[in-house]
């Protein structure tokens, strides 16, 4: 043999070593990939559907397993069908579509994770193996090739279509539904006679199919003050809109409102599963000789979904206050919370965490934050205090999000904005029913 012969078949060895070397080096850390997403979704995930897609994960992890052993059994100088090719070209597959699909949904979803190198890097190493397969003739070994090559794809899309199905459409059609009520009660009066004693309704139930946690609520009652006029006139109600009233009045000119009583209706981070309900009752005490002709009452509560996300237990525990020790205002809320940085406030805020591995790895860490505004009403609304919250990166709760920013909390963590409606009552009539 010549020496130009050696030198050539030592390059084609040294070629072919290092092209098994890349290739199991590739297959081994796709199936710790698979493995290790698979295993914590198969036992901690919290839907059935998770469970599942955990269980596949865990599959797809053995085939590129068994790949890894199935290139110690192939063989290249046989023109003999290979099945040990197939089990390779399996491998291979399946950590390529895996990785592609992991790549698609965290592109879509707009967040950055130290992960997204790691599907880049599978997929393309998955992409080249398949070609130098190729070129080496593995795919003529295969028998009926063109079948197999179906069922890969089928295979693929079934999982990808599974994880859709379970983790992503199942939850969007299965709503967070919580009931919330609020009403008035039957009057009395007080022991010491000079005061309206007025119970207020608060009833809050889950009648969906999820459990949920309650992020924040509040309820408050005000009053309204007004005096009977003479009849308004059109300009009359152009200013009101202007003032931002909803109601239109010919024969009252409303003064204002006060606050009569306002707070949490449960604690921050309560949860209620399908079927909890609870009905709170707040007992609302007005002078006897108070010259409001309304009272108005509603409820309002901050949702999430418990089977998309986990929210630290740390929440509950973590309000701080806008005031300091001598009850000075000290810190503002965000503007886009509160637009005239005047209302006192309570915050709460603590992280929340996907129910999944694979959306914990495609998806940033985030933060919930809710804040309680002590606001007082105005001329132009019956209400003062109010909740809001966002979920956020750590440090941009300040910047107020974007529609398309406020849908996808909703989609990806349930958060979803209630409120009772508004109940009014008769002040006089509730006067008159106590003093009979």
């Amino acid at each position: 043999m010549s020496k130009s012969c050696s030198i050539s078949n030592d390059r084609k060895f040294k070629r072919i070593r290092v092209f098994a070397i890349l290739t199991g080096v590739g297959l081994s850390c796709g199936a710790i990939e698979l493995g290790a997403l698979g295993a914590i979704d198969a036992s901690t995930a919290v839907t059935f559907g998770g469970r599942i897609t955990g269980v596949t994960f865990l599959f797809s992890s053995l085939l590129a397993l068994a790949a890894i052993f199935a290139m110690f059994a192939y063989s290249s100088n046989s023109r003999e069908p290979s099945y040990s090719g197939v089990v390779i070209l399996v491998g291979v597959a399946i950590i390529g579509l895996t990785n592609l699909g992991l790549l698609v949904l965290q592109i879509e979803g707009g967040d950055y994770t130290p992960y997204l190198w790691l599907w880049i890097s599978l997929a393309s190493w998955s992409c080249w193996t398949l070609f130098m397969l190729r070129r080496r003739g593995v795919w003529r070994r295969i028998p009926q090739p063109k079948k197999f090559a179906v069922g890969v794809l089928l295979t693929g899309f079934l999982a990808v279509a599974n994880f859709a199905y379970t983790q992503i459409y199942k939850p969007y059609t299965q709503p967070g539904k919580l009931e919330l009520t609020t009403s008035f009660g039957k009057p009395s009066v007080t022991p010491d006679g000079k005061s309206v004693a007025l119970p207020l309704h608060i009833h809050m139930a889950n009648d969906g199919d999820v459990s949920l946690y309650i992020a924040g609520s509040l309820y408050q009652v005000t009053a309204r003050k007004a005096h009977p006029s003479k009849a308004r006139t059109t300009k009359d109600w152009l200013r009101d809109i202007d003032e931002s009233q909803r109601d239109l009045r010919r024969d009252v000119n409303v003064e204002g409102y006060d606050l009569i009583q306002s707070g949490p209706v449960v604690g921050p981070g309560d949860w209620y599963d399908p079927g909890d309900s609870s009905t709170d009752t707040k007992i609302i005490e007005v002078p006897l000789g108070s010259t409001y002709d309304v009272l108005l009452a509603r409820s309002e509560a901050i949702i999430l979904r418990k089977d998309k996300v986990t929210l630290s237990a740390d929440y509950r525990y973590s309000g701080t206050s806008s005031w300091g020790k001598d009850y000075e205002h000290s810190t503002d809320a965000p503007g886009w919370v509160d637009p005239d940085h005047k209302g006192e406030f309570m915050e709460y805020q603590a992280p929340v965490t996907q129910n999944s591995a694979i959306l914990k790895a495609i998806r940033d860490s985030k933060n919930l934050t809710v804040w309680w505004i002590l606001d007082q009403p105005t001329l132009e609304s019956e209400f003062g205090p109010y909740v809001d919250g966002v979920i956020a990166s750590t440090n941009d709760e300040d910047r107020e999000p974007s529609a398309l920013e406020n849908e996808q909390a909703t989609e990806r963590y349930g958060l979803a904005f209630l409120n009772s409606g508004t109940v009014q009552e008769s002040f006089g009539a509730v006067r008159k029913s106590v003093k009979g």
